[in-house]
């Protein structure tokens, strides 16, 4: 997934002002992000309840015809990528740390887990398709 995600970047040239929406955003994701994106933050919560508001977040920043549900996701396209077409500091950067602060709450029990898993390879499937897309562009 981050060398997708760092793909994904690079061809934006590592600029972007673009802005994700904070609805059901994770409280430790937005934590985070009032601390500067410090990379020495761990936040310390619930794994299930986290895993909740992940999956929330992440559905609510679908593209409108892209239909998931938590742990599952579809891989047809019938649409454009313009709403997760969001590089930088202020985009699909949260949603990395976010999966980062998942997995490093669940420890040695990240592999055992199949909603992170899941949630992993939905958004490394995601980046591939944003580069598509900005390629097409």
């Amino acid at each position: 997934m981050l060398a997708a995600w760092l793909k994904f970047e690079e061809a934006h040239g590592f600029n972007g002002m673009s802005r994700l929406g904070a609805a059901h955003r994770p409280a430790s994701v937005s934590k985070w992000i009032q601390r500067a994106r410090s990379p020495d933050y761990r936040p310390q919560f619930d794994t299930k309840e986290f895993q909740t508001d992940f999956w929330k977040w992440w559905i609510a920043l679908q593209p409108d015809w892209r239909q998931i549900k938590a742990g599952t996701a579809s891989r047809d396209v019938s649409g454009d990528w313009g709403a997760l077409d969001k590089p930088g500091a202020n985009g699909l950067a949260s949603v990395v740390a976010g999966l980062f602060f998942w997995g490093h709450g669940l420890g040695d029990k990240r592999k055992a887990s199949s909603s992170w898993t899941s949630a992993v390879d939905d958004v490394s499937w995601v980046f591939k398709q944003l580069d598509a897309y900005h390629l097409a562009k």
